[in-house]
């Protein structure tokens, strides 16, 4: 991949705090190993949701794999040229909300279709977005790519995804399957309070993936302490910069216990409202600008307790806060392993 050199020093600053070991990367991949596979795009900073992506992502391969060879993000981008990855091995790619137009990420993506067309490439469930503010690749150029070739399988997590691939992809149904948030594979395993019933947290996006109508955040914060509940800012986006990969799971429980202590959560971010499940928390997420929080619900957390998904955050009423505020049904845990099976299967046959 070609990085301006601003951009590459700074990625690299990022990694050598990351990732320090990263060269034994390299002496990984020239070791010939059965049942093999590389996972790429695994992050480095401070989003706790890409965080919990990974460590999902890490856990189900390493059900399906003997070695599994985990190269983050900055490490493709930056030493692309270094990468050689055997044609025997399956290539994944991290599941997230990053494919499309609206973030860099989805260059690396394209780079790896291109580079690596004899390995069968996995795409683990994305959201695919593309925007008329975006400015990285487009709908043809992803097009073009992906119809030259055949050993590429992408995993989308809602709806509106799914489509786009049929629809304006034109992706081969065989090679494009509908399956969970990666991060939904953790919710087999929720924590059970005690919460505190009077603590609320907030987790808001300011971001380009923002609610499309403003919060009114200081009115329902009044709302709210007038009825004698503690209001608190959080954020599974946090303020660390970079995260040390061996440091990834310590940082997932930490958010995991300081939701827990809370009774409810409401945030415009999707992995804000699984981490309010994963705490046994009752949540009240709305929607965003990519659709990825109302999808995601509608196809797979539907009938989960305790869980309220808007559709912008006007319908965020007096009503909804008292329905929450007053209910006693608290998440319980989901099990989302059995529908990859299929994958499985595909991949087999790819």
């Amino acid at each position: 991949m070609k990085l301006k050199n601003i951009d590459k020093f700074k990625k690299y600053i990022k990694l050598i705090i990351g990732y320090p070991q990263y060269h034994k990367i390299f002496k990984l991949l020239k070791i010939n190993q059965n049942n093999r596979c590389v996972l790429i795009g695994t992050p480095i900073h401070g989003n706790l949701g890409d965080s919990l992506i990974a460590q999902q992502c890490i856990k189900y391969l390493e059900n399906n794999y003997n070695y599994v060879i985990e190269i983050p993000e900055f490490v493709y981008e930056i030493f692309s040229n270094k990468i050689k990855i055997n044609i025997d091995d399956d290539i994944y790619i991290c599941g997230g909300g990053w494919m499309g137009n609206i973030y860099e990420d989805e260059l690396v993506i394209e780079d790896i279709i291109k580079n690596y067309p004899d390995n069968k490439k996995i795409i683990l469930p994305q959201t695919i977005s593309f925007s008329p503010n975006g400015k990285y690749s487009s709908k043809n150029n992803l097009r073009s790519i992906l119809s030259n070739d055949k050993k590429t399988i992408i995993c989308v997590r809602e709806e509106n995804s799914y489509n786009l691939c049929l629809n304006d992809l034109k992706i081969n149904p065989d090679n494009c399957l509908l399956l969970p948030d990666m991060a939904l594979l953790a919710l087999d395993n929720i924590k059970n309070g005690p919460h505190d019933k009077n603590r609320i947290i907030f987790s808001i996006r300011n971001d380009i993936e923002k609610c499309s109508s403003d919060i009114d955040l200081n009115n329902i914060k009044l709302y709210l302490n007038n009825k004698n509940y503690e209001c608190f800012d959080s954020s599974t986006v946090i303020s660390k910069k970079v995260i040390k990969i061996k440091y990834r799971n310590k940082y997932i429980q930490k958010k995991i216990e300081e939701y827990s202590n809370a009774d409810i959560v409401i945030t415009d971010r999707l992995h804000s409202m699984v981490f309010a499940l994963l705490a046994g928390c009752k949540c009240i997420a709305i929607d965003n600008t990519t659709h990825k929080v109302s999808g995601v619900y509608k196809k797979w957390l539907y009938t989960i307790n305790g869980l309220w998904v808007l559709e912008n955050s006007s319908k965020l009423s007096d009503d909804i806060l008292v329905k929450c505020l007053e209910c006693q049904d608290y998440p319980s845990k989901i099990i989302f392993k059995n529908i990859f099976l299929e994958l499985d299967r595909r991949i087999n046959e790819l």
